[in-house]
């Protein structure tokens, strides 16, 4: 996975470097969250950071929702990172739909946007 990190490093900014990242963090994250974890940290800020970290955050959402969240809120992007959170907020109400809302509530959503995923999702 060394030298798709290091290709990925190679590769022009824009659209092949934005989802080459998201597709690394994908691999990477299949097999050890930890180790995407520090690759996206290391990453400077940009789009691709923002897709990688977009790719990550809903890949552990399914391991650790709270957490997942938390990265998401890093992307710089507005758009995206809105469109990951309310993604992960779903993915999270299907799994476990009282910690979900209670994390949501106590996290300065407001009730018309977690009212709004609790209608989509249940």
């Amino acid at each position: 996975m060394c030298s798709a990190k290091s290709w990925v490093a190679e590769l022009p900014e824009g659209y092949l470097r934005n989802r080459s990242v998201e597709q690394v963090i994908g691999r990477l994250a299949d097999h050890d969250v930890g180790v995407a974890a520090e690759w996206l940290e290391s990453l400077p800020t940009g789009p691709d950071k923002d897709m990688g970290v977009a790719r990550f955050a809903r890949d552990v959402v399914q391991i650790d929702p709270s957490a997942a969240v938390i990265w998401a809120e890093q992307i710089q992007d507005e758009k995206r990172r809105d469109q990951t959170v309310r993604s992960i907020a779903e993915t999270w109400t299907r799994i476990d739909t009282q910690k979900a809302e209670s994390w949501l509530r106590q996290n300065s959503y407001s009730e018309e946007w977690i009212e709004k995923v609790m209608e989509r999702v249940l």
